[in-house]
């Protein structure tokens, strides 16, 4: 059942009219793609142990990725207000990677799991709300502004391959930093950085690190 606000914006019903209905399979050959679907899940489980070692409390010992000792750390390049922006791609990268085992599977004959694709989806939303909560800005915020962006594409009566084959990319951004979308371009606040210096303490300094689980449960099987 699609959310619709109380202004009556209905996300799912403008991605719906928005996305093309091209299904171009017939181009692809089963072979390469699976080959590079492939590389994608390995890269994406690799990534899930550098996301182990970073908000888990992992050592490289736990899981078999030792690192350079005299190599440069993430310490020094990622300030503590921007580790939920970091939180959030890692994690989007990595349950990428899980729902493109699903499309694996497809390829390879098994029937995809609905209560899995749902279970993938749910786990991707987590972390594009880590990037949100890093922006300042709400779902809905978000949903609007992706929609602006289409419509000034040119598919506000649906897709339209030859607009989306000559983009204004700098048109598309002036629409994202218009004044009715805020939100977008709003610098986080000094109280906000203040909190997140606070919660991030654990990370900078071991002997304040929070006990597994306390702190950034995430969702995912690794």
């Amino acid at each position: 059942m699609n959310r619709i606000t109380a202004e009556g914006f209905d996300y799912q019903g403008e991605a719906d009219k928005t996305c093309s209905i091209e299904w171009g399979a017939h181009k692809v050959n089963r072979a390469d793609f699976l080959a590079q679907l492939r590389v994608f899940a390995v890269t994406a489980q690799i990534l899930n142990l550098y996301k182990k070692l970073l908000f888990r409390g992992k050592l490289p010992e736990d899981v078999g990725l030792l690192q350079p000792s005299n190599a440069a750390s993430l310490l020094d390049f990622i300030p503590d207000a921007d580790v939920d922006l970091v939180h959030g791609i890692v994690g989007i990268a990595t349950e990428a990677g899980e729902a493109v085992e699903i499309l694996i599977a497809m390829i390879e004959g098994t029937p995809p799991d609905r209560v899995n694709a749902v279970e993938e989806a749910g786990d991707l939303r987590w972390y594009i709300n880590r990037v949100l909560r890093w922006a300042n800005v709400t779902d809905e915020e978000c949903e609007r502004a992706n929609i602006a962006k289409l419509h000034g594409r040119g598919f506000a009566f649906g897709f339209n391959a030859q607009a989306d084959s000559n983009r204004d990319l700098q048109a598309e951004r002036a629409i994202l930093e218009s004044a009715t979308l805020p939100g977008i371009v709003e610098p986080r606040t000094s109280d906000m950085a203040d909190m997140c210096d606070a919660e991030r303490a654990g990370y900078r300094d071991p002997m304040l690190r929070l006990p597994s689980g306390v702190y950034g449960d995430e969702p995912g099987n690794g």
